[in-house]
């Protein structure tokens, strides 16, 4: 008997529109524990659009997502997170000279009366990135 896939993520016939234009229109997704999903298109396609509904960024007109086995509607990116969603945007340039440790916590860093766990947070990158293979040092600046 083959082990049941929990379900993470599934969004339903989401649809965005700017005005006239629909920059999503009844978009189904759904993602499992252990999957590894890209989303890829051409310009336009409305990758961004529905990563900014995920993570809280812009609300969405239509359709509904779940996320593990509960309905959420995300109004501000800070209840994404809370909820475990962390958005990562693709310009690369924005912090360079901020640490892979920074970038991967920006928003997210720990801290007891304003001290920060460093040594904590290389420890969690390092396992972070060992999942993916990637051998970087995580105390380095993100410069590419």
């Amino acid at each position: 008997m083959a082990a049941k896939v929990l379900e993470i993520l599934r969004v339903e016939g989401i649809s965005k529109r700017y005005g006239g234009v629909h920059a999503l229109e009844q978009v189904d997704f759904d993602l499992h524990y252990g999957e590894v999903h890209a989303l890829v298109g051409e310009n336009g396609a409305g990758k961004s659009t529905l990563i900014k509904v995920l993570g809280g960024i812009t609300p969405r007109n239509e359709g509904r997502i779940v996320f593990e086995g509960a309905e959420v509607n995300f109004s501000r990116p800070v209840e994404a997170l809370h909820a475990g969603i962390a958005i990562i945007h693709q310009e690369l340039s924005m912090m360079p000279s901020l640490t892979v440790i920074e970038n991967m916590f920006m928003g997210r860093m720990q801290n007891r009366l304003g001290i920060v766990n460093w040594g904590d947070l290389e420890r969690r990158t390092r396992q972070s990135m060992a999942l993916i293979d990637l051998n970087v040092d995580p105390t380095r600046e993100s410069r590419i």
